[in-house]
């Protein structure tokens, strides 16, 4: 009797504290949360070391983030269920060392076909889905399903725009999305997404969206009062000049702050590199890694670029070198 009182007990502990991959679902409060995408190797052999280097400084931010979103491309698939299996193993291996509960998006490596996009389901559930945490709401999307061609279109639209509707009145809303179906680069023009998507996230209020597909980081600005970031340098190779991070996202009331954080954990602001950016990918890196080389990424102030005919000075407080802290701006 003793025993089955513990039994009971334990189980009672476990329904009012939640459980590893269910975020707390209550009252609404400061909290942060990660976004990264495209974490797979470019072989199948093992998962990257960018990848085990970015769960490192996830795990050390304090306050811990509640939950973490990978945004897709985590493995690198394309090919014989056998093999796919493999990669998906070793994927979960690796991600076991991710402390925060972690979401997945999938990506046109984990989904290009019929029976992968069977045997992602069966492993990690629905490619569509959305959830309530602390006074917010979440919605994954797929740009992958093989019906939908790259689209966000029929079945998937419409639960998505009732989905928005029933959640309108949520404190914030976050879209997440493996491919920035928004641009018109990489085979995306005619995606719909600007005629469909966008106005339903105009209409209901959406705060931001995160994608990554592109191996980069890129701040595409606010259109219609709603945030566009692509953050893809979780561990994929890179593009010229890009950076391996993720981002690292705070809601405080009505107030919501993104930060960048690389690899070793160095903060940068969320508008570091954007889709008006006269500097080029590669003289933003160069100037960050100048910065850091000399030790002022984390002192008063980094370097001072020139985006967009504006002089812009980064400011990256860090009370602790390579600590990255939620409430940085």
């Amino acid at each position: 009797m003793k025993w089955r009182s513990l039994f009971l007990l334990a189980i009672l502990v476990a329904v009012l504290t939640g459980c590893r991959g269910t975020p707390h679902q209550g009252a609404p409060g400061r909290f942060s949360f990660v976004a990264i995408g495209d974490t797979r190797h470019y072989s199948r052999i093992a998962q990257p070391q960018a990848y085990r280097d970015n769960i490192k400084q996830i795990n050390r931010i304090r306050p811990r983030p509640e939950f973490v979103v990978n945004l897709g491309d985590l493995i690198l698939g394309h090919a014989d269920r056998d093999m796919t299996i493999w990669e998906w193993e070793e994927f979960d291996r690796v991600t076991a060392k991710l402390k925060p509960p972690l979401y997945l998006v999938a990506g046109n490596h984990d989904v290009w076909d019929e029976h992968s996009l069977a045997l992602f389901i069966e492993r990690y559930g629905p490619t569509y889905y959305s959830f309530d945490h602390r006074g917010s709401h979440f919605v994954i999307l797929c740009s992958e399903l093989p019906v939908e061609d790259g689209h966000i279109a029929g079945a998937q639209l419409e639960w998505l725009a009732a989905d928005l509707q029933k959640h309108a009145d949520a404190e914030h809303i976050f879209v997440f999305l493996h491919r920035p179906l928004w641009v018109s680069h990489r085979g995306m023009a005619r995606s719909g997404w600007n005629e469909h998507v966008h106005p339903l996230l105009a209409k209901y209020g959406v705060d931001v969206v995160f994608a990554s597909h592109d191996h980069e980081f890129k701040n595409y600005g606010v259109q219609d009062g709603v945030q566009y970031y692509v953050t893809g340098g979780g561990g994929a190779p890179l593009v010229a000049g890009a950076f391996y991070h993720f981002m690292l996202t705070t809601v405080d009331g009505a107030e919501v702050s993104s930060v960048v954080i690389d690899t070793k954990g160095n903060m940068l602001p969320h508008d570091v590199v954007t889709a008006q950016a006269r500097t080029t990918p590669s003289e933003v890196r160069s100037t960050v890694s100048g910065a850091i080389r000399n030790g002022t990424l984390g002192g008063k102030h980094a370097s001072v670029l020139v985006w967009d005919s504006h002089v812009v000075e980064l400011a990256i407080p860090c009370e602790e070198p390579g600590l990255a802290r939620p409430n940085s701006q």
